[in-house]
């Protein structure tokens, strides 16, 4: 009954400032504001539609589903604007899931220019309903490149004009025109491919026996900027002393302008002082480090910094860097095979660990990371120094998301970015842009500029 009054109090004070999370005040100077934004209070006035009330969004459909929550895109009827549903189920017996109340109110006291914005909290009985901004998932452009590699096709000319948004904020592959069937076995093609900016340095070379890696490279060239956000969004929270805890490219959202957002704090914790021991069932098992895997409890930021690793991999190469299909020991043995079996020479205390059976693995050394994947050795200077010091057995031996961010891989990009205010975005830097183009995917020849696309300001 204790817990059940807990919880009720808790909702309270989270539901009780919904409205304050919608209409934020003003940032400090050079800041964003809350999209929602005052001067649409009148609109609100209109309708009559209250926030904190379900009758004020529609569900348009289901985006996914997961172990507690489903999410929708759904708009809102108070202002039009497209926004994601996270509806939580709430049992008869236990009420509202704890995990919720924590998400709320993490999110409440986070405001980061790449951290998701929650836009307003609604309770009832059945439900409890979060309502974010509705930003494109970077897993859409993954997904639809690994389709047509599949289907053994090349894009050839992969670039943010040919990335088209619909109104509901899907994002969808497009202009085919350059594309090529890839034949069996491997066949010489043109090397006049791709915008000249978005073009690999084999291709430019003149190379012309190309494979998938000629699309993943045109998507790389823009890594170096969403690594960057996730690496600020991930600064900021563990400035916070707050963990993630579920790294992976479903949980990275990217609006229309390029801008990346951290999402789904639904197993984030805060660390406490001095440090606790969690659970060691969290972040998807792709993205899960060695030292969680056997077992590790008393893990810190480190856990987030090795999914930031697989994110960069997979970013670049198109597909997961430890893809495990059936369990722990499997995925392991995956992570064994790229960076070799590690010994209490090489890894002090890790025979310790409740999970570290030796003889349960195949002998393994370590190997080169740009010998494993390929796209490693095609990137500009540093990419690989960078992969590999993300990527450490040893917790305590991988990069700070401080410390990454001032890695020689990011010194290409204005040192500018690295004195920007929480709340501003990189995009407000001279010279840093993705070339974000908007097209109405029902009239693709119809070219907009991002001021004309209407529901904008909530992506």
């Amino acid at each position: 009954m204790e817990d059940w009054v807990l919880c009720v109090s808790s909702l309270r004070e989270v539901c009780g400032s919904c409205f304050c999370c919608c209409f934020p005040d003003k940032t400090e100077e050079g800041g964003t504001q809350d999209s929602e934004s005052l001067d649409e209070l009148p609109a609100m006035e209109r309708t009559g539609l209250q926030f904190g009330t379900a009758t004020s969004y529609l569900n348009l459909e289901k985006l996914g589903e997961g172990s507690y929550a489903t999410v929708y895109k759904g708009i809102s009827r108070i202002n039009g604007h497209l926004v994601a549903l996270k509806v939580i189920r709430m049992k008869t017996e236990e009420g509202v899931p704890f995990t919720a109340i924590r998400e709320a109110s993490l999110l409440k006291g986070l405001k980061h220019a790449n951290i998701v914005l929650l836009h307003d909290i609604i309770h009832t009985r059945e439900t409890l309903t979060f309502v974010f901004e509705y930003v494109v998932l970077l897993f859409q452009l993954l997904r639809g490149l690994s389709y047509i590699h599949r289907q053994r096709i090349l894009h050839r000319d992969l670039k943010p004009q040919n990335l088209l948004i619909s109104y509901l904020g899907e994002l969808k592959l497009a202009d085919f025109g350059l594309a090529r069937a890839k034949s069996i076995p491997s066949q010489t093609y043109s090397s006049e491919v791709v915008t000249l900016w978005y073009r690999p340095p084999d291709v430019l070379l003149g190379a012309t026996d190309y494979s998938t890696g000629l699309d993943m490279c045109t998507f790389s060239s823009k890594c170096k900027v969403l690594l960057f956000q996730l690496l600020r969004g991930l600064s900021y929270i563990h400035r916070q002393r707050i963990l993630h805890r579920d790294l992976k490219p479903q949980n990275l959202l990217i609006s229309y302008l390029g801008e990346l957002k951290l999402a789904d704090f639904g197993l984030a914790r805060a660390k406490s002082i001095p440090s606790q021991t969690y659970s060691s069932e969290v972040v998807t098992l792709w993205y899960r480090p060695p030292d969680v895997l056997l077992g590790a409890t008393d893990y810190s930021t480190g856990l987030d910094m090795w999914g930031v690793g697989c994110i960069f991999i997979e970013m670049l190469q198109g597909s997961p860097a430890f893809p495990g299909v059936t369990d722990i020991v499997e995925q392991l043995q995956k992570i064994w095979a790229v960076l070799g079996v590690p010994t209490e020479e090489t890894w002090p205390g890790v025979t310790e660990l409740p999970n570290y059976k030796p003889e349960w693995f195949l002998p393994c050394q370590p190997r080169m990371l740009q010998n494993v994947w390929e796209r490693l050795r095609q990137l500009p200077y540093k990419a690989e120094d960078l992969a590999k010091k993300l990527l450490q057995c040893v917790p305590r031996d991988r990069l700070a998301a401080d410390e990454a961010l001032h890695h020689e891989y990011f010194n290409s990009l204005p040192p500018a970015l690295l004195q920007l205010p929480d709340t501003t975005s990189i995009f407000k830097v001279p010279g840093v842009r993705l070339e974000p183009e908007v097209r109405d995917i029902f009239s693709p020849s119809r070219k907009c500029s991002p001021t004309a696309v209407p529901l904008t300001k909530c992506w």
